[in-house]
């Protein structure tokens, strides 16, 4: 049995280039942490999963915690 994703668990560390709102920059580093994840647990993703990584990956860039998609990954 797996245990279930949280955000601290799909933390990403230190900070990436500012995505300048360019959202072909989040989704390369996306396609780099769900290939990651994948090697790294042998399978894909679950959907609350991949959520938490795009977040991480949002933060990772800059992305403004008020425009971080979806709205409920947001830390209050």
């Amino acid at each position: 049995m797996t245990k279930s994703a949280t955000i601290e668990s799909m933390h990403i560390s230190g900070k990436g280039p500012h995505w300048n709102g360019s959202v072909e920059v989040l989704v390369n580093t996306m396609r780099g942490y769900i290939r990651t994840f994948q090697q790294s647990e042998q399978r894909l993703p679950d959907e609350r999963e991949s959520l938490l990584i795009w977040a991480a990956v949002q933060r990772w860039h800059g992305v403004p915690e008020q425009s971080l998609v979806p709205q409920e990954m947001r830390r209050q």
